[in-house]
Formats: C-alpha cells, structure tokens, sequence
C-alpha cells in the first residue's frame, strides 16, 4: 500500500485498533508525581507539563501496542497467509464437490449442511466466499515481502526523544566516567516508566540495570535520521 490510505483503509485500521485494545491489560499510566518527574527531567517549561502528559499516555499505548506485535517476520508473515489461500481453496473445492448436482452422499452431505448453516449462508456463497478468501490472501502474501519489521524498544525511545523535543526540552544518554555503565535523563526517564510499560520491553543487563547501550543505539538510529534528511533539504 502506498500513498494516502482511502477512507476505508482506515476504517478497517480503527476496527482492527479497537479489536486489539480489547485484548490489551488495563493500562496504567503515570500518576502527577511522575508526570512532573518526567517534565523536570526534560527540562520543560511547566506550562507544558501537562499537554507533555497527555502525549506520553499516547506513547505508552503506543508501546503496548508495537510489543503486542513481536516475533513479526517477513517470512512468517508469508507462510501463514499462504496457508490460508491454500486452506481456502481446498475448502471452496470440497464445498463445490457437496453442492446441488454433485449427487449420492456428496449431495445428502450438501442438503444437510444448507439446513444447519442455511439462514446465513447457503453453498453457492460459501463456495465464493471461501475463493475470494483465498484469492484474497494470496495477493496480501505477496504484498508482504514489501513489509519492515520496527523494533518496540527504537520506536519507544524515539518516540520519546521526539516528545521532548516537541514541547521544548530535551533527553539525553551516555557513558558513565567508567565507560561501562550509562546515565541521563532519558535513562533516568525509562527508569520511571518501566513499572507502566509492558514486563520484558525494555532490555537490562545481567546485572539487572537497563541496558543503555541499547537505548543509546536506537536513539543514535533516530539522529543520523534526522541528520541525514536535514542534509537533504
């Protein structure tokens, strides 16, 4: 799919959304005293405190969401809608080998199954939807091996190094004068935010910290980024 999506596009994106919160635990999200923390660590005007607030909700639901997604893979994706264009038509072809003419049980086994499913569906219809199911999968198959997997961890903290930045303050992270550990506000951030997002999602080190050799390294992703398309404009 490229380009803009079309009104229905997005109407079956907000269906699906909707869907998918229902599955999700009930959220938690930052009380005031960690709200402010937040601010303070970046260094915010306090007018701003609480619009900041406000889009921090959104990028925890955010993060829920994209972690909801892992284990995503191009291949994966492929084969599992392959599976289902093949199921599909199998079905589709021993639906239409049961329907009116085919004769003998085939045909006892039709007329049962159109008085038990009948007021839904009958045969013909579910010959073709089954097909264009099929159809369907196949064509959604092959548009998959133009999909990118995005890792839950660089959107997060993009997300947030971009929040930041959007209502006027700043995160950063680096190396301690040791050269082995990390330290900052935006680490200082996640510490804060670790008990509101979900259990696993953000890496730690064998010593139980945060791995902030990881958090650094989708955050360097996010600046040669915006580097490299400020340098082409």
């Amino acid at each position: 799919m490229t380009g803009t999506p079309d009104t229905e596009t997005l109407a079956i994106f907000e269906r699906r959304l909707a869907r998918k919160l229902k599955l999700l635990p009930k959220l938690r999200y930052p009380n005031d005293e960690d709200s402010k923390k937040l601010a303070d660590l970046a260094e915010l005007d306090p007018a701003r405190a609480n619009e900041f607030a406000s889009h921090i909700r959104s990028i925890l639901l955010d993060a829920h969401l994209n972690f909801s997604r892992r284990g995503f893979s191009k291949r994966g994706v492929r084969a599992k809608l392959r599976g289902i264009a093949n199921k599909a038509k199998y079905l589709s072809r021993d639906l239409r080998s049961i329907d009116v003419g085919s004769g003998g049980s085939g045909e006892a086994a039709g007329l049962l199954l159109d008085l038990e499913f009948g007021k839904i569906k009958m045969l013909p219809e579910l010959i073709d939807l089954f097909q264009t199911l099929g159809e369907a999968a196949e064509r959604a198959a092959a548009k998959s091996q133009r999909a990118r997997e995005k890792l839950a961890l660089d959107i997060l903290v993009q997300n947030l190094y971009m929040a930041a930045r959007q209502h006027g303050g700043y995160w950063t992270i680096s190396r301690a004068t040791n050269q082995i550990t990390y330290r900052g506000p935006l680490l200082e951030a996640l510490e804060i935010l670790k008990e509101y997002l979900p259990k696993g999602m953000l890496p730690a080190t064998k010593h139980g910290r945060l791995n902030g050799r990881a958090i650094e390294y989708a955050l360097e992703k996010l600046k040669k980024h915006i580097k490299g398309a400020s340098q082409k404009t």
